[in-house]
Parts: C-alpha cells; sequence; structure tokens
C-alpha cells in the first residue's frame, strides 16, 4: 500500500505576492515533506495557489509567484526524497491551475509530478486536456465532488493533512 499525504491549504498559498507570507507557506510544505517521510508516504499533493484578491489584474504575477515557489518545491523534493504532486483545480476564478495550459506554465521546468482530480477538472471541461498535457507527469488521482452546495473528496483517494511541529 501507498499513501499519499495532502498538504495544508487553509492558510498556504504557494503564489502569494507577499514574500514573507510565500515563504511562510514553503516552510509548512517543508514541514509537510518532513513528516510525510517520517509517516512513510511516497507523495504530497500541493495545490499551485490563487490569485491575490486585494487587486484586479494579479493573476499573471500570481502565476509567476507560483512558478518560483514550484522552483523551490522541486528541489526541495529531492532533498527530503518524497515526490510533489500539483493538483489541477476546479473551475473558481481565484485558483491558479484551472485549465491544463495554466498547470503547464506554472509546472515548467521542474520534475513535480501531477495530482489529476477528476471532479476539478470536470468542472472546467479540461479533463481530456490535463490528460493529454499531463499524461506521463500524472502520479496520483483523486476525485473531489463539486456541486452547488460544496465539494467532498472520497475518503478512500486521500489520506488527511498532516504536518510535524517542533
Amino acid at each position: 500500500m501507498t499513501f499519499t499525504v495532502h498538504s495544508a491549504i487553509a492558510d498556504t498559498n504557494a503564489a502569494a505576492l507577499n514574500d514573507r507570507m510565500r515563504e511562510a507557506s514553503c516552510m509548512e510544505f517543508m514541514s509537510e515533506m518532513e513528516a510525510a517521510v517520517e509517516f512513510g508516504a511516497q507523495c504530497i499533493t500541493v495545490h499551485p495557489g490563487i490569485v491575490n484578491l486585494a487587486m484586479t489584474d494579479m493573476r499573471e504575477k500570481s502565476i509567476r509567484a507560483s512558478k518560483d515557489t514550484m522552483r523551490l518545491l522541486d528541489r526541495a523534493q529531492t532533498e527530503y526524497g518524497v515526490r510533489l504532486a500539483i493538483e489541477n483545480m476546479p473551475d473558481v476564478p481565484v485558483m491558479l491551475g484551472v485549465k491544463a495550459s495554466e498547470l503547464e506554465e506554472i509546472v515548467a521546468g521542474t520534475d513535480l509530478g501531477i495530482c489529476l482530480d477528476v471532479g476539478h477538472a470536470n468542472t472546467s471541461g479540461q479533463l481530456d486536456a490535463m490528460i493529454d498535457a499531463f499524461r506521463d507527469r500524472i502520479v496520483t488521482s483523486t476525485s473531489t465532488t463539486t456541486t452547488g452546495r460544496g465539494t467532498s473528496t472520497s475518503p478512500s483517494a486521500t489520506v488527511p493533512s498532516i504536518s510535524r511541529r517542533s
């Protein structure tokens, strides 16, 4: 049996434009990587981030910030010896990585894997595009059910987030 850990999503943002906030998110991701290794997990799923909501027209800057984070996480996955998978996101305007082309831009130049969320891809009509773009990079998958009343993830598809605190 193999284990995959889903990184924290509530208080992290790989695309934060504030360097200190993005650094704090990266420190959390690395803490989770360390804990995942101790737990015996082979893979950690990470979200590509959200667009800064304080001002309009921040998507491109947020993508650049996410790309910077992905390069750092790419080096860290080698250092910690655990695979990272960047998850495609649902069709929500503030989410990055909704379209395959945008997720490709974010992970370009890295050896990061992809977590294919079938439910997320279906919200944007991107399932075929995600498979075509990332066929050789998909290392884990999940299926989040998205309805008008919220979302839920199959409990057998992911393991709750873990974080080691010193």
